[in-house]
């Protein structure tokens, strides 16, 4: 197959007539290799010429090759990217003209406002809508007074100004402004105004952290791993010898506490001896504030795992450093994977409260805007408000539309859609709704060229892809369902 920026079938074929994407395609730096690329679907080249240092880079597209092209080629492609400039308002609204940006880039954006939207105030929500909670044994969290009289807040991520464990490196970068906050800093505000005392250690001696953790009635680790563009995690673990200070941690018996700054999975092999763990994904410069307010219950946890978090390092897809690697697993990875272990599933993220659900129905007669509709009532069963988010996989039991070595290459379920409810409160209820399109209901089958209908399914839905709680089966073959 051609390389992705010069394949016509997924750019025009695919991307821009089956899907109606109506943006522009950009190339990845370097990823554009002939002139050709633009009359296969590309719209504009990245990087054209830059400088690296004293070095000058150059892309394809120079002035002098792209004066030779065809006027129709080139049209579509300025038609598509201009498009997108004048949809979002980019030819009014204030801005750099690159590449001399390097002022905006630095610029403290959030103590400034947008449409009268703080900003800090945005990335705080983004922050906290985006945290998960992985773990709460015996409801530890949120902490109370009554709870803890002393916290001790460990971990170089904590009290690191630099803020790379939630910011990150690349050509992304954003400088985290004056608003930021340091995890310790911003839970050393809100604990005191709990009335509890916050105790840390002084340097970065681990034998000191055990001391102080020792004294103190909860414990809060917040540890992660940076990250950037550009360069491979050498490994799993948590940087900074993080790991090596929760186990020294919890040999002291107090409650401990795990915040974890993070930019994908990470191993957690000291998950079975802490009380709590949460996870945020590289959050931004909201972050100190998010776990702050999630840690004392002024806002609830609402995120699930857009990821598996594995058990250990096997229970991933094995990489190497190799020029050709052969990536042979298909579909089977994360949940899909029979053989993948999960510390915590994909979907994963619990609430302060719990939830029930009932009365799961499904109906091909009362649903007017899809092929199958589902209802069920999700009911607040715990002592706290909280939402759910309700997710919903299919299990084809008999795949059609493909030979053997097809159907075998069929996850035990794949994840069709999820819904979420509103805040509820101890006791009340909602019934939420889904609707399945025949797509949905279909497998696609390169031997078949598209989407092909089932003639079962069955549809579960779950509060995660290793909980799934109500099941429906469906017979699609006679629009029935049961």
């Amino acid at each position: 197959d051609p390389p992705p920026c010069h394949n016509h079938d997924i750019l025009v074929q695919d991307l821009k007539t089956t899907m109606g994407f109506k943006g522009f395609v950009m190339s990845d730096w370097a990823a554009m290799h002939h002139v050709d690329a633009l009359s296969q679907g590309m719209d504009q080249e990245q990087p054209g010429q830059i400088m690296l240092g004293s070095d000058p880079v150059f892309g394809v597209l120079m002035d002098s090759v792209v004066s030779s092209l065809s006027r129709s080629v080139l049209d579509v492609a300025a038609t598509n990217i201009l498009t997108a400039v004048y949809r979002f308002g980019l030819d009014v609204e204030p801005s750099c003209t690159p590449p001399n940006c390097s002022e905006e880039l630095h610029s403290d954006q959030t103590s400034t406002e947008t449409l009268g939207h703080p900003h800090h105030e945005v990335a705080l929500t983004a922050a906290s809508s985006s945290l998960v909670l992985l773990k709460n044994k015996d409801g530890l969290l949120p902490l109370t007074k009554d709870k803890a009289t002393s916290l001790a807040v460990l971990g170089l991520a904590a009290w690191d100004e630099s803020h790379k464990y939630f910011v990150g490196y690349g050509s992304g970068y954003v400088s985290p402004g004056s608003s930021a906050k340091t995890p310790g800093a911003a839970i050393m505000d809100r604990a005191a105004k709990a009335g509890i005392t916050v105790t840390f250690p002084k340097t970065e001696n681990l034998t000191e952290a055990v001391d102080v953790a020792a004294a103190a009635d909860v414990v809060i680790v917040v540890v992660g791993t940076p990250a950037s563009e550009g360069v491979d995690r050498a490994r799993l673990s948590l940087s900074d010898y993080g790991d090596e200070l929760i186990s020294a941690v919890t040999a002291t018996k107090k409650p401990t506490v795990v915040l974890m700054q993070t930019p994908g999975a990470v191993l957690t092999p000291w998950r079975d001896e802490v009380a709590a763990i949460a996870n945020i994904f590289m959050g931004g410069v909201g972050t100190g504030d998010a776990w702050a307010s999630f840690l004392f219950g002024d806002l609830a946890p609402r995120g699930r795992l857009p990821i598996m978090m594995p058990a250990t390092e096997t229970d991933v897809i094995p990489v190497s450093s190799d020029e050709d690697v052969d990536y042979s697993e298909d579909l089977f990875t994360s949940y899909r994977s029979p053989s993948l272990k999960a510390a915590f599933p994909f979907g994963h993220g619990l609430s302060f409260t719990s939830f029930e659900y009932n009365k799961a129905i499904a109906s091909s007669t009362d649903c007017t805007t899809g092929a199958v509709c589902v209802t069920v009532e999700v009911k607040n069963s715990g002592q706290r408000d909280g939402e759910e988010l309700v997710q919903a996989y299919m299990h084809f039991p008999n795949p059609s539309g493909g030979d053997d070595a097809w159907a075998k290459q069929t996850p035990d379920i794949v994840l069709r859609g999820f819904r979420r409810t509103k805040v509820l409160k101890p006791g009340e209820s909602q019934h939420l709704r889904f609707e399945f399109t025949d797509e949905d209901l279909s497998l696609y089958s390169p031997i078949a060229g598209g989407w092909v209908p089932q003639t079962s399914v069955e549809i579960c839905l779950g509060a995660s892809s290793g909980d799934l709680r109500q099941k429906l089966a469906v017979d699609l073959s006679s629009d029935s369902t049961r």
